[in-house]
C-alpha cells in the first residue's frame, strides 16, 4: 500500500478506502478529483476573472479553459475504445456539446486550434476568440472560432453530474466501466 496519509483527492487520503480500491473507491476518487483539483478551480478562476481581482485575474481565461479542455478527452477515454487523442477529445466534447451539433471537421477545428494550441504551445492558435460577451458557448465562424469561457465552465459542471450518474448506474461488465477502470488505473 501507498503512504496511508497520502491524498488521492481533495477530500481524501489513501487510508479511507480498501486496498485495492472497489470499483466504487474508484468512482469516488474519481468524482472527488475532478470536482475538486478541476472543476472548482476553474469555477474560482471564473469568480476571480469576474471581479478582475486582482488584476491579473482578468486575462486568466486561457488557464482557466486550458484546466478545462482536458476535461472532453478524460471523458472521451470512458465513452470510447478509438485509439488516439484526437477521437477521445472529439467524443468527449460532442458528449457535452451533443446540442451544437458540430460536425467532424468542426471537431477536428475545435481539436487542432484550441486544445493542441494549449497544450503545445500554451496559448491557442490562429483564429479562436475568447470573449466572455459571446452569447454561445463555442461557435464557428468561417475561420474563427469563438468561445465564451464564463458559459464553458457551467455547461461542463452540468455535463460531469449527469456523466457521474450514469456511470455509476452501470453494471460493472459494462464496456464503459472497463474503459473507467482502465483510465483510472493507468
Amino acid at each position: 500500500m501507498t503512504d496511508p496519509d497520502n491524498w488521492v483527492s481533495p477530500t481524501s487520503q489513501r487510508k479511507d478506502f480498501s486496498d485495492p480500491y472497489t470499483l466504487a473507491d474508484k468512482l469516488r476518487i474519481f468524482e472527488e478529483r475532478v470536482d475538486g483539483w478541476q472543476l472548482t478551480i476553474a469555477e474560482e478562476m471564473l469568480t476571480q476573472i469576474n471581479a478582475q481581482s486582482p488584476k491579473s485575474m482578468q486575462h486568466a481565461a486561457y488557464a482557466m479553459i486550458s484546466v478545462i479542455f482536458s476535461y472532453f478527452e478524460m471523458i472521451g477515454n470512458c465513452l470510447v475504445s478509438a485509439s488516439g487523442a484526437t477521437s477521445k477529445f472529439k467524443a468527449g466534447f460532442k458528449s457535452v456539446f451533443s446540442k451544437l451539433g458540430l460536425s467532424n471537421k468542426q471537431l477536428a477545428k475545435i481539436y487542432s486550434q484550441v486544445r493542441c494550441g494549449l497544450y503545445h504551445v500554451a496559448y491557442t492558435k490562429r483564429g479562436v476568440i475568447i470573449d466572455g460577451t459571446f452569447t454561445d458557448v463555442i461557435k464557428i465562424t468561417g475561420t474563427r472560432i469563438e468561445m465564451n469561457p464564463h458559459l464553458l465552465i457551467p455547461a461542463v459542471r452540468t455535463h460531469f453530474k449527469q456523466f457521474m450518474v450514469d456511470l455509476k448506474a452501470k453494471q460493472p461488465n459494462d464496456p464503459m466501466i472497463s474503459r473507467f477502470e482502465a483510465l483510472f488505473n493507468s
